[in-house]
């Protein structure tokens, strides 16, 4: 997931790293969400956020979630499939 940013700058589907990403584990109904504030080339999985589809909370004393997070978590839960 920390690489996907650049990933599509390598591939050219982007330009630049703006926005987030995300990746969600439906069985355990939480998602992994990059951080606000961390610059994409100094970023590793331990700066990655965990929140509970649900809720929104996180599951650990983490790093602030990035301002779009809530916008996808409403996106897995009416697309739950």
């Amino acid at each position: 997931m920390c690489a996907s940013p650049f990933g599509c700058i390598s591939q050219r589907y982007s330009f630049y790293t703006l926005g987030n990403a995300n990746e969600i584990d439906r069985k355990s109904r939480m998602v992994s969400v990059n951080p606000f504030g961390v610059d994409y080339s100094n970023m590793s999985t331990d700066d990655m956020m965990v929140v509970g589809i649900s809720t929104g909370k996180k599951v650990e004393d983490q790093l602030k979630h990035s301002s779009n997070t809530s916008t996808h978590l409403q996106l897995y839960r009416v697309f739950s499939n």
